[in-house]
């Protein structure tokens, strides 16, 4: 079964990706990594990502659609970072029911509050982009670089920026979830082991939140 993660940034989305990652059984979708895999010969691509542009919708789903194809018989994809719209989920959930794809969307509820300071103790490391909140790590413990602190962490407001842009483009696709039906909702304001506790353990017996929407 497909995942797809929603929440704020600092909500532990890449967190939780990861912990699933190293069970073996799923594989990451990164969008911005395929771009900049596809940049390297395709020089369209390369064009957008050049000037700070947005990739068209249809070549993303284009690179999804090939990498599902390549890889997809024998794990499940974790979608993190996308979609970021409800039109983007609509497309995703329609290439994944053409694929016979099962998926279940998974948003981590968190307050503000705790997600501003997890973000204040984030480092991503300069080479391989993975994420520490640990404050006092100074080197990557997936490949032993560098960590720093990302510029847009810095600035309160600019976090608050982001935190604003997802409520105005990406919760909505939580509301359609909830309209559609299965989803399953996470309290994120917890330890990182017991959320994946509960995360593991729902995914594994289907176990999903249930709305009633008049």
């Amino acid at each position: 079964m497909d995942i797809i993660l929603l929440g704020i940034q600092g909500a532990g989305k890449g967190t939780q990706a990861e912990k699933l990652l190293s069970t073996g059984n799923y594989t990451n979708i990164s969008i911005g990594e395929m771009l900049r895999e596809k940049a390297k010969s395709d020089e369209d691509i390369a064009f957008f990502l050049r000037g700070g542009k947005l990739v068209p919708d249809e070549v993303v789903f284009s690179l999804i659609k090939e990498k599902i194809e390549k890889e997809g018989k024998e794990k499940s994809f974790i979608f993190d970072g996308m979609p970021r719209t409800v039109s983007q989920y609509l497309r995703l959930t329609q290439l994944l029911a053409t694929l016979e794809r099962e998926y279940v969307p998974v948003f981590f509820e968190i307050t503000l509050e705790t997600a501003l300071e997890r973000l204040k103790g984030r480092r991503v490391c300069i080479t391989c982009h993975k994420a520490s909140y640990d404050a006092e790590a100074k080197f990557c413990g997936y490949c032993r670089n560098e960590l720093k602190v990302r510029e847009d962490d810095r600035n309160i407001d600019s976090v608050l920026q982001r935190f604003a842009v997802f409520y105005r483009d990406t919760f909505p696709v939580v509301l359609e979830v909830i309209r559609q039906g299965n989803i399953i909702f996470l309290n994120a304001d917890r330890d990182r082991d017991a959320i994946f506790f509960e995360l593991k353990s729902r995914l594994d017996t289907h176990t999903f939140s249930r709305f009633n929407v008049f």
